[in-house]
């Protein structure tokens, strides 16, 4: 970038102020190279126990209407100077939309996509690690999980449970469950209705109120097989925060679209909660996620509520040289991906037929203009596919999509083009299968890999481990192929001496339960 260039940007960092979230100004290019020099990349644990405070957002305002769509994201940083969107020249540097560090371990959700997590090895990382108990004997302390730093107010995924002022609490539970604030969990309603029968799913889109989605942690095939008792112990637990109306709710396991489908975290992922009074749905919403056990067995599921409105803002993962933790990187990085997709003719018109729909006429460079302010860049540290610890940026923007197919081309047309800085380094935009992770199997985040999900870290966990699930199964499995393979050489040596195999031997085995 030419020196007048640079001038405006050191103007722009000098200027910038902690936002909500407590990140630090951003420095000038200079400072921050010294500071880079100087020091690795610095991360932070960032579960620490403290005080609940009083959430300053709207009362469970989970519905993302149309008329925000084209909001202005002016919480953070300033607007996206998007004059000249067809012009070759590069983006006002006051225009460099949020752009802020992420610390691990982070916690947020992603849709439409099935997440490849068969037969794959995972590190154990810190999930389960022990913790003292608390003095008081009441109610838990709060964890204050990671959230996405540095996020728009608007961004869901900057958000966490229980949001606004709490309603009507139980005031016991016949069974003890974790009492923390999590990640706020974002799951469209294709997502969370996909490999459901078609009738059943039809069902649930003509009449949304009448029913609510429970994800569960873990969720698919293996984690019911396992549990046959799964639907009982939750309606069971359901009914035991004697919260009026309770009584009659139902926990129902809708019939899979595609029973051949075997996998141990294939779809559906959700069971479906029926009747419940409003004092009841209220509550789960509000604190959206469970963990308890009930016999030895760990169950955790999170309450949502169906909603077509609600999308994931999360694009895709990005890799390349360029791609580090510098704030100055990222806001060159981000005004190159903006500056390119203001001038792509497909995303040009892709974003003018979806607001024409729901908006009045205006023009298309005043439509991209307001879209490209809602995009996002946060940095984040993982552990890649080849056990290499790696930065990675995530994109995230408001999606203007009013369907579930316009969402889809919205992530294809983004996901699908080539954005180079300064001519020389590329950054290569990562999705689905190609992603430098696998995505969390367990809270199904397309976010952030296994071992670092955020829900088993918030203090009084009671749910399944990833770690302690995976090596269970991987032990299962061990033993049941020891088995297999004693029983083929018994059975041959009784062949050899012309007798048959002892009737009724088998080499299945007993399921254990590790949940």
């Amino acid at each position: 970038m030419g020196n007048a260039q640079d001038n405006a940007l050191t103007n722009c960092y000098h200027h910038q102020q902690t936002n909500h979230w407590g990140t630090e100004p951003y420095t000038t290019r200079g400072q921050a190279a010294s500071r880079h020099a100087k020091q690795k990349v610095r991360v932070t644990t960032s579960y620490k126990t403290q005080p609940k405070q009083t959430p300053q957002e709207k009362p469970h305002d989970n519905h993302d209407h149309n008329s925000r769509k084209t909001k202005s994201m002016t919480n953070t940083t300033e607007a996206t100077n998007m004059s000249g969107l067809a012009g070759p020249g590069p983006l006002d540097p006051h225009a460099a939309a949020k752009a802020t560090k992420r610390k691990r371990p982070n916690g947020l959700e992603r849709e439409d996509g099935e997440l490849d997590d068969e037969g794959r090895a995972h590190d154990e990382g810190t999930q389960g690690d022990a913790r003292p108990p608390n003095p008081t004997g009441g109610t838990p302390a709060q964890a204050n999980p990671q959230l996405l730093s540095g996020g728009s107010l608007d961004n869901p995924h900057a958000q966490s449970s229980q949001r606004g002022l709490p309603p009507l609490e139980p005031t016991q539970s016949r069974i003890a469950y974790t009492k923390a604030v999590y990640p706020r969990v974002i799951k469209s309603l294709d997502s969370l209705l996909a490999e459901i029968m078609e009738a059943t799913a039809e069902a649930v889109k003509a009449n949304p109120g009448k029913y609510m989605a429970l994800l569960i942690y873990g969720g698919g095939n293996k984690v019911k097989e396992e549990n046959p008792e799964l639907t009982n112990d939750i309606e069971t637990f359901l009914q035991g925060l004697t919260i009026a109306g309770s009584e009659r709710l139902r926990v129902v396991d809708p019939p899979k679209r595609d029973t051949d489908k075997r996998g141990e975290f294939a779809k559906p992922h959700i069971l479906l909660l029926q009747h419940g009074s409003p004092e009841l749905r209220a509550y789960l919403l509000w604190h959206q996620t469970f963990a308890f056990q009930i016999e030895g067995r760990k169950i955790a599921f999170s309450a949502l509520r169906f909603d077509a409105n609600v999308r994931p803002w999360f694009i895709t993962d990005i890799v390349g040289r360029a791609i580090c933790d510098d704030p100055n990187a990222i806001r060159e990085g981000l005004a190159t991906i903006t500056h390119a997709l203001a001038k792509d003719t497909d995303f040009r018109n892709h974003v003018d037929v979806c607001l024409a729909k729901v908006e009045n006429p205006r023009s298309i460079d005043e439509r991209v203009r307001d879209t490209l302010q809602s995009f996002e860049i946060h940095a984040m540290r993982v552990t890649n596919k080849e056990k290499k610890d790696i930065t990675v940026w995530q994109l995230y923007a408001n999606p203007i999509a009013n369907n579930g197919l316009e969402y889809k081309e919205w992530l294809k047309i983004i996901t699908s083009r080539h954005y180079i800085i300064d001519e020389i380094d590329e950054m290569f935009v990562r999705y689905k299968n190609l992603k430098p992770y696998d995505s969390c199997a367990f809270c199904k985040s397309e976010a952030h890999p296994e071992e670092q999900c955020p829900f088993p870290l918030v203090a009084d966990w009671k749910g399944p481990i990833p770690k302690d699930v995976r090596a269970e199964r991987a032990k299962l499995k061990e033993e049941a192929a020891a088995a297999r393979g004693s029983n083929r050489d018994w059975g041959n040596g009784r062949e050899s001496r012309g007798s048959r195999p002892a009737r009724g031997s088998s080499s299945n085995m007993s399921r254990a339960r590790p949940y």
